[in-house]
């Protein structure tokens, strides 16, 4: 399955944003209220000279930490994180094209931020953006970068951060360390008590870029034997709670597109509500449905048996008190 690398990363900034702004903006947790964290939605930006269409990534607005800055108690700034999977020359002049609507639309200050997750080149990547003349520099603009593939996936063993668990996949490995990096990360999963939900979207990450080979397997095998008897056990369960949860979504992925083949064949194009309904179904619904189908002769009857199946939901009450 091809993988949207861009809403990878989206998705992990958005879901652990104050944990991303620990691990590599320390002096700016120190500053932000979390509790005030917000996420603006940006308008398409266009290049006037070459007509091209951008939005920005992820903005992200908070408030000044009490007494953190002087003479900014409680004033609002924002935060924008552009990741970026491509080397690209033109990327600063990109960045300060963000920076100038964002701070001036918003009249806010703007704290700005590269995450370059591309493989190579290896070379330092720019941070700045200058107009320059012999006389004069009438803008020098500049901004943070955290360029993994520069990163040492050592230096982040200490953090238990979902977010160094996570982008440590993506970091400076060498192939010899592969087996024991994903061996370390599980280990810090286990320290984070995360939900299913996102212990599944950092499975993701180890997945995706961490994939190992037979041979590195083997290797990786050998290592988890060598861990105490308790921690073993522990990260066993948590392989095993995944292999679970990813063939019950499959299965379930399995059952839905046989389900909408089947209908479609009956009853032609299905319209979005009912695909919609359809895929918020869970496998036992899906099963019960295959069932009945043969049985419903228009899409009328495919959303009253649908509809039924919501007022069967509602009427099920929870059980209380002692057995």
């Amino acid at each position: 399955m091809a993988i949207d690398h861009d809403q990878f990363f989206k998705q992990l900034l958005r879901i652990f944003t104050f944990e991303f702004i620990l691990l590599f903006l320390p002096e700016v947790a120190a500053y932000i209220d979390p509790a005030s964290i917000t996420f603006l939605e940006t308008e398409v930006f266009t290049d006037l000279v070459t007509g091209e269409r951008y939005r920005a990534d992820i903005v992200i607005k908070a408030r000044f930490k009490a007494s953190a800055v002087a003479d900014s108690e409680g004033a609002f700034f924002i935060i924008h994180v552009e990741p970026q999977g491509k080397s690209q020359e033109a990327f600063p002049r990109r960045m300060f094209r963000y920076f100038s609507p964002l701070h001036l639309v918003n009249d806010l200050p703007v704290y700005p931020m590269a995450l370059l997750t591309y493989n190579s080149p290896l070379r330092e990547a720019p941070h700045e953006y200058k107009v320059v003349f012999p006389d004069l520099t009438p803008l020098h603009y500049s901004y943070r970068v955290i360029q993994l593939n520069r990163l040492n996936w050592r230096d982040f063993l200490r953090h238990r951060n979902p977010v160094a668990v996570a982008l440590m996949t993506k970091m400076r490995i060498a192939r010899k360390d592969r087996p024991r990096v994903k061996l370390e990360c599980l280990r810090l999963l286990l320290t984070l008590k995360l939900d299913a939900a996102r212990m599944t979207l950092i499975r993701g990450f180890m997945d995706a870029y961490l994939n190992l080979n037979a041979a590195e397997m083997a290797e990786y095998n050998r290592e988890v034997e060598s861990i105490e008897p308790a921690e073993r056990e522990a990260m066993m369960q948590i392989v095993n709670e995944w292999e679970a949860l990813g063939e019950a979504r499959g299965e379930i992925k399995g059952r839905l597109e046989t389900l909408v083949d089947l209908m479609q064949s009956r009853l032609g194009s299905l319209p979005a509500d009912v695909r919609e309904r359809l895929s918020a179904l869970g496998l036992a619904e899906l099963k019960s449905l295959t069932l009945a189908v043969g049985g419903l002769d228009d899409l009328a009857a495919v959303r009253r048996w649908l509809d039924g199946l919501r007022g069967k939901q509602k009427r099920v009450k929870p059980k209380s008190g002692r057995p």
